[in-house]
């Protein structure tokens, strides 16, 4: 199956291990246009959030999310929160506007209407 999603994630992790798991969900995700923000703390911690596009035939999408959940864990090497925000983009819900002669008349009352 193939889908087309935006994967974001945040976890807290040591300063020295960002790049490394980055490394590590790139590998395991097909990302486009991945943006990985870092923000750290006076600890030696930092806030990261690493987001992208993925446009790929992933077997699971649920066992591929937690394949990315645990190479985060293991460059970490101990437990962190993980917090993982899709939005699947194939089938985006979407409306209809049609403007027909009655509100081209309106608008162009208003415009004069604006001229004077």
């Amino acid at each position: 199956m193939s889908y087309w999603s935006k994967i974001s994630l945040s976890f807290t992790c040591e300063v020295s291990k960002a790049d490394k798991i980055h490394e590590a969900v790139q590998e395991f995700w097909d990302f486009a246009d991945i943006t990985t923000n870092m923000i750290p703390d006076k600890d030696g911690y930092a806030n990261v959030y690493i987001s992208g596009e993925d446009r790929s035939s992933h077997s699971c999408f649920d066992e591929t999310l937690e394949e990315i959940v645990h190479a985060v864990w293991k460059v970490n090497g101990a437990y962190c929160d993980v917090g993982v925000q899709s939005l699947y983009l194939e089938e985006l819900p979407w409306e209809d506007h049609l403007f027909n002669e009655e509100d081209y008349a309106n608008f162009t009352k208003e415009d004069k209407a604006c001229e004077q």
